[in-house]
């Protein structure tokens, strides 16, 4: 009798990631492909959405080979959010696909927003008015590309680019399209009200399923490409964020995740609708709730920008090097804030224009000063965020479960516990975001009766590691977060000014 085996897809900002799990939810074999990100003029960035497919072909290749005799029970896909390729008749992408770290629609933020309305959009899609969205940049090609606007057969996110190669549908998940910025987040369809107003209607986008649906087979061609067996079931799973925290959070009620990767995310569960400027809200993968979301797009990505750019070292391997170096320092001795913004704010302000903060430097500060400065900032922020998002839902947690490549980082993790209270919970098994959607996989196959039990099965016998707040630490970490939290503010408008210099407006 043949072992049982499913797959899972992470198609990330970074890379393509296919994990082998067994029926019981154990890791068996991981392979990846890097994802090239293309920064071709200031605020744009893309990809190449044909090296999507040809990561997941790198990946199925050796999977076949290796696990030939085994019995692969499905393929479940989870994808970066907001990026998006237009597609012609045969799939084939018109241009590069635009990426959620993308700027070059602030323009249309504007002019969209004014037309639908500031609290319409963000009461339909759950998503505050941003350059994120994909909506946006979708109205930037009708504005800038007419061509290939017109040209469009459909809008295509990452899930359902690779569901076409795989089963030649088009066809995604209510967890994917959410993120998009024309998905109706309570009515779980597109929006007509603002699909009229782009002059596109539903035919424009993929259909969009429930999560955990098997929306086709592997295609004799794909199978071919691929290696692996005809017939295979697609199953679509959701965003990376939504599957992060069921991979990580097993008491949905008093716990919040926490994704240390190039950006950061962190989140709770609500059963009730609310959005909100303090969060993004999104469609948790259970279908029984929403994800109030904290993200920040310069997260290990800050720190990746000071080594690379600034301090001109490449090829890093070892972060660890690095944090040995930072032990001495702290913020009580250098009184180094900053705010990392690099890529503009998200909540609760929203601020495209907002740009990074160090302030605090002195004659006396180090290059160690500064990098710990830039990881202390990041857990200000992240528990700055959810601190507004708890009180204002009336909602306490206990403990904070954190995944991801800087999750690894045992100074980091400490940070977050002496800063927000909480005990820090991590994972042995930090791929979060994948296990979301075993977990998912599984039920939807039949081996549990509940997405909870699976949960339960699953995470609860994964080993952790606890960090536990220093009770000394609680009066000062509020000073601090009290500290941060003006730091933007009273450099709102000075940023605001910085933008008229940088465009050359207003100059004499």
């Amino acid at each position: 009798m043949k072992k049982k085996i499913i797959l899972t897809v992470d198609s990330s900002t970074s890379s393509s990631t296919t994990i082998v799990w067994d029926i019981k939810g154990n890791l068996i074999f991981k392979t990846s492909k890097k994802i090239q990100l293309y920064n071709p003029k200031h605020g744009y960035y893309e990809q190449n959405a044909k090296e999507w497919i040809q990561g997941l072909v790198n990946n199925f290749k050796k999977i076949s080979l290796k696990f030939s005799s085994y019995e692969i029970l499905s393929v479940c896909i989870t994808n970066q959010r907001e990026t998006f390729v237009p597609v012609n008749q045969k799939g084939e992408p018109l241009r590069p696909a635009i990426t959620w770290l993308d700027e070059r629609c602030k323009k249309e933020v504007k002019s969209l927003s004014k037309k639908i309305g500031l609290k319409k959009i963000h009461q339909i899609t759950g998503k505050n008015i941003d350059v994120i969205p994909s909506v946006y940049k979708i109205e930037w090609i009708k504005n800038n590309e007419k061509k290939i606007f017109n040209q469009t057969y459909k809008f295509l996110d990452v899930q359902s680019y690779l569901v076409w190669f795989l089963t030649n549908k088009f066809k995604t998940s209510w967890a994917s399209s959410d993120s998009s910025g024309l998905f109706d987040v309570k009515k779980k369809k597109w929006s007509k009200v603002i699909l009229k107003i782009l002059e596109l209607d539903e035919n424009n986008f993929p259909e969009s399923c429930k999560p955990g649906s098997i929306v086709g087979n592997l295609s004799l061609k794909a199978s071919k490409i691929t290696g692996l067996k005809k017939g295979i079931p697609i199953m679509v799973g959701g965003g990376d964020g939504q599957s992060a925290f069921m991979g990580t959070v097993l008491n949905i009620e008093n716990s919040a995740f926490l994704n240390l990767g190039t950006s950061v995310n962190s989140g709770i569960f609500s059963k009730r609708y609310f959005f909100d400027k303090s969060c993004k809200t999104s469609l948790s993968l259970d279908n029984k709730g929403y994800v109030l979301e904290n993200p920040i797009k310069a997260g290990t990505f800050s720190i990746d920008w000071y080594l690379n750019k600034v301090l001109k070292l490449k090829n890093i391997k070892n972060y660890k090097n690095f944090e040995k170096k930072i032990e001495n320092s702290s913020i009580r001795k250098t009184g180094l804030f900053f705010v990392p913004y690099l890529l503009g704010a998200m909540g609760p302000y929203w601020d495209s224009n907002a740009r990074g903060i160090l302030i605090g430097i002195s004659g006396n500060t180090s290059q160690t000063d500064i990098y710990r400065s830039i990881m202390e900032s990041i857990v200000l922020e992240q528990i700055f965020t959810l601190n507004i998002i708890l009180k204002k839902i009336n909602k306490r947690i206990k403990k904070i479960i954190a995944v991801g490549g800087g999750a690894e980082s045992d100074v980091w993790c400490q940070m977050f516990a002496n800063i927000s209270g909480l005990n820090i919970e991590r994972p042995q098994n930090s791929e979060g975001t994948s296990l979301g959607i075993v977990i998912l996989s599984l039920t939807n196959l039949g081996y549990y009766n509940s997405i909870k039990s699976a949960a339960s099965s699953i995470l609860r016998k994964q080993k952790k590691t606890i960090f536990v707040p220093d009770k000394k630490e609680l009066i000062f970490a509020r000073k601090l977060l009290n500290l941060y939290s003006k730091i933007y503010l009273q450099n709102k408008n000075i940023l605001n000014e910085i933008k008229k210099i940088r465009n050359n407006k207003n100059n004499e």
